[in-house]
């Protein structure tokens, strides 16, 4: 609103155009129902005037990024079924018991693969 402060001068004087410019331009939004319908459209279009840069930019980006979704690629499939995760002292016993007898039944083979 800053870069618009002379067109708010012109139109509506020193006092009321420093309340519509630089950081109190949107807190004082309220205030547009006090002004004359000439003044309220000087407000709005330096409103526009000041948005429509970061509109611009944020259209873009937000186009860049449905650009980017689109080389997007799904590699791995999802699985359709859950599987529960067991904590605590039982089920690490359980995961214990799993890991030795894995490792008695590839113990024998890993020796007769590599004599053989």
């Amino acid at each position: 609103m800053t870069s618009q402060q002379s067109t708010l001068r012109a139109a509506l004087g020193d006092q009321l155009a420093a309340q519509f410019t630089g950081g109190n331009a949107s807190a004082n939004v309220f205030l547009l129902a006090k002004l004359t319908d000439s003044q309220r459209q000087v407000v709005g279009r330096a409103f526009y005037e000041s948005l429509k840069p970061m509109w611009i930019e944020v259209v873009c980006l937000a186009a860049a990024g449905l650009v980017a979704v689109l080389f997007i690629e799904r590699r791995k499939k999802l699985d359709q079924t859950h599987e529960q995760v067991r904590t605590g002292l039982e089920a690490e016993g359980e995961r214990r018991k799993v890991a030795q007898t894995l490792r008695a039944k590839t113990k024998g083979r890993w020796r007769t693969e590599r004599l053989t």
